[in-house]
Order: structure tokens, then C-alpha cells, then sequence
């Protein structure tokens, strides 16, 4: 880069005329180097963004699969038995069987060896007779009363 020389001896034109074109250089050279920076901050971006593209890559295709299949195998489980435990399931299902049986009705017979009354709470059974299978097994026959 040249820079005019301001002396003692230039008379006030002289000295304008040198300080424009001092100016002029110095404007030409920061822009110049403006641009030579940006070409080369530019490399070390790309260079940056590669990196970091990379990287999520990496993320993405190992990383995070295994995370959360980590996660799955510990939390999953345990969610789902608090859930459970939470719904109480077994006397869910106890409850809909009972809702969903059949209450014979008054009058019905039924051949078992123990009262129905334990089967179908809330009902009333009178033994009326007794039925002897060919093995000689007598089994008793319960009438509904109520």
C-alpha cells in the first residue's frame, strides 16, 4: 500500500489532494482485507459445520438409538408394573367376571357339591335332591329359591 507523504513544505491543496488519496488507500486496503478475512472465516465455518454435521450424525445414528433403548429397558418396565399396580388389574378383571356371570334364575337346579351361594353371592339355594353317577359318586342337586 503507498501513502502519500504529507511534508512542511505543501501548501493546503497539496495537503487535501495527499490525505483523499491516503484515504482512498486505506479504504481500498480494509476492504480488501474485509474480504480476505471473510474468505477465510468462511473456510473455518464450513470447516466448523462439517464438524458439527458429524457429530449429529454420529448422534443420530448411534447416540440416540442407544439412549433410548437404554431408557425403554429401565423405565418401560417399571411404568408399566406402577400402572398396573396403579389400575389394580387382577380385581379389575375379578370384578368384570363377577359383573359379566350369569345369576341363574329362581327355580334353576344346579348339581354341585358345595352351596351355590358361594358362587352366586346374594342368592339363596335349598338342597333338593342328590344325583349317583355310575362311578357311585353322589353329587348333590340345589334348588334357587331366592
Amino acid at each position: 500500500m503507498e501513502i502519500a507523504k504529507l511534508s512542511q513544505n505543501d501548501d493546503l491543496l497539496a495537503v487535501i489532494r495527499k490525505c483523499n488519496v491516503n484515504f482512498r488507500q486505506l479504504a481500498w486496503f480494509a476492504r480488501q482485507a474485509i474480504q480476505k478475512q471473510s474468505r477465510i472465516d468462511m473456510d473455518d465455518v464450513s470447516e466448523e459445520i462439517d464438524g458439527i454435521t458429524q457429530t449429529l450424525v454420529e448422534l443420530e445414528n448411534v447416540i440416540l438409538p442407544q439412549m433410548v433403548n437404554d431408557a425403554v429397558d429401565t423405565k418401560v418396565p417399571v411404568e408399566v408394573a406402577a400402572q398396573i399396580a396403579a389400575v389394580d388389574i387382577p380385581q379389575m378383571v375379578s370384578d368384570e367376571v363377577a359383573a359379566q356371570m350369569t345369576v341363574l334364575p329362581v327355580g334353576s337346579y344346579l348339581m354341585t357339591q358345595t352351596d351355590p351361594a358361594a358362587i352366586y353371592p346374594g342368592t339363596t339355594w335349598q338342597q333338593s335332591d342328590t344325583v349317583t353317577t355310575d362311578g357311585n359318586v353322589v353329587i348333590p342337586l340345589w334348588e334357587r329359591t331366592t
